[in-house]
């Protein structure tokens, strides 16, 4: 790798996946630079995604100085370094922000006052017409950011192992098991809360990069207890990743395109999705030699908050291994509270 200094560029930028300059005079650009590092994650080339990965770089220091276009926070926005998925896509907003910017009637050094003098947005209008409806790709988008921007989401749930000698099942009662999730990070939740039966589980992420994950168990009312990873997938049928309703929404962003994903607009004003894929974005299966996905999605049309999904796995297994996975959920909720009880968080090390 070259040095950033070599190419005009400081020491800071090359700890980055890129970096970009401009210059301009009286608000025109007159020069640019930008510097893409070869990203050396294997995990990126593994799945196939180096190619996506680099061009949203590309695309995300090109729009910092061809507009100049600032980072933005929001879940979708090709703008936003912290919590959004690396696709090469950019969000409704990110185009509507382009195409202002670049209306012949804005000039250099407009304030937005002087801009909204100018030109009528839609919703300065009396009998504006609706926007239409986003394709398929665009309504995954809007329900990623709107469990994001939720905090938190909760259903009921169940499902387990499939395959030849596998009976291993969770949710077996009419209510089903209790799944509650909150401080979503880009691609997985840091908080989950899980209760089947007498059995309750809380998971939680380190909220930096020193520790590992926490498992807490209590069965019945007994105490919370601290136990590790492995003894946690032995006590139950339930597996985490498989049944992130928030890890599947990145992964159709990543491996899916709206020609692919099958939609269905209901009378009860729920939009249903169906979409299939050969890989997900989770930590690789070792057990597996690849593995097929059927997504069901069932969400609002005007919140785009998911009330139901399914998820049904095929894995190519090697040696003794369940061959599929099955998870259903329903009566989903956004943004109720996800509470750790106190014991808890007087032991955890990995809360703030």
């Amino acid at each position: 790798m070259a040095h950033a200094g070599d190419i005009g560029f400081s020491g800071f930028c090359q700890d980055l996946a890129g970096c970009a300059s401009g210059r301009e005079r009286n608000g025109v650009l007159t020069e640019g630079s930008i510097a893409v590092w070869f990203n050396e994650d294997a995990w990126w080339t593994d799945v196939g995604l180096l190619d996506t990965l680099i061009k949203h770089i590309i695309m995300h220091e090109l729009l910092h100085v061809l507009l100049p276009m600032n980072h933005r926070l929001h879940p979708s926005s090709i703008m936003n370094s912290q919590n959004a998925p690396r696709v090469a896509v950019l969000s409704e907003m990110d185009e509507a922000l382009i195409r202002l910017y670049s209306h012949p009637l804005v000039r250099p050094n407009m304030t937005m006052g002087q801009v909204k003098s100018l030109i009528v947005f839609n919703d300065d209008l009396l009998d504006a017409e609706p926007s239409p409806q986003p394709d398929e790709y665009r309504i995954i988008q809007h329900a990623f950011a709107a469990l994001w921007e939720a905090g938190s989401a909760r259903f009921k749930m169940r499902g387990g192992w499939t395959g030849w000698g596998c009976y291993e099942s969770f949710g077996g009662s009419d209510d089903g098991a209790y799944y509650h999730v909150a401080d979503f990070g880009t691609y997985y939740p840091g908080l989950i809360q899980f209760q089947d039966g007498d059995h309750h589980f809380y998971l939680i992420q380190p909220f930096d990069d020193a520790g590992t994950w926490e498992y807490w168990s209590q069965r019945g009312s007994g105490q919370w207890q601290r136990i590790s990873a492995t003894a946690f997938y032995e006590t139950t049928a339930w597996d985490s990743e498989f049944s992130s309703l928030h890890t599947m929404l990145a992964s159709i962003l990543f491996f899916s395109n709206a020609s692919a994903i099958d939609l269905s607009v209901n009378s009860d004003g729920t939009l249903t999705l169906d979409v299939s894929l050969d890989s997900a974005f989770i930590q690789q299966i070792t057990w597996s030699n690849g593995e097929t996905i059927d997504v069901r999605l069932v969400l609002d049309a005007e919140t785009y908050h998911v009330r139901e999904y399914s998820m049904e796995w095929d894995f190519e297994v090697r040696g003794d291994f369940c061959s599929g996975y099955e998870v259903e959920a329903w009566d989903g909720e956004y943004g109720v509270e996800l509470e750790v009880p106190a014991a808890i968080r007087q032991e955890s090390q990995n809360l703030p």
